[in-house]
């Protein structure tokens, strides 16, 4: 993970910050976010935790925008919107499908999760 002293040296080259919710947004008082915010344009965060398909959607989808907000961030993603390589229909079991948001189908089916 990337220290106080690793993020004031990538400052000059970056204008985008988009680090992980779980390294930095945590903590209230993360000196790291500070100089992120300081010295970006923008600054966005993401998740990707294990299992997400099976998470609280309060706690792990809208408590990741109300966290980002609270923070002073500009924008947040999650590691996949609708990305998979079987047909979640009749391979529901792959672990890849966790993280859709969103099925595959006539237009878009959406989940609990993007609900």
């Amino acid at each position: 993970r990337a220290d106080l002293e690793d993020i004031e040296a990538m400052a000059p080259y970056v204008d985008i910050w988009c680090p992980n919710r779980s390294g930095f947004l945590l903590k209230d008082d993360d000196p790291r976010m500070e100089v992120m915010k300081r010295e970006g344009d923008r600054l966005w965060t993401y998740e990707c935790l294990h299992h997400a398909k099976h998470r609280p959607p309060l706690h792990y989808y809208r408590g990741l925008a109300w966290l980002s907000a609270l923070r002073g961030c500009t924008g947040f993603g999650f590691w996949s919107y609708c990305t998979h390589r079987d047909n979640p229909w009749f391979y529901p079991e792959n672990a890849l499908h966790d993280y859709l948001l969103v099925y595959p189908g006539d237009g878009v089916v959406t989940s609990r999760r993007w609900e």
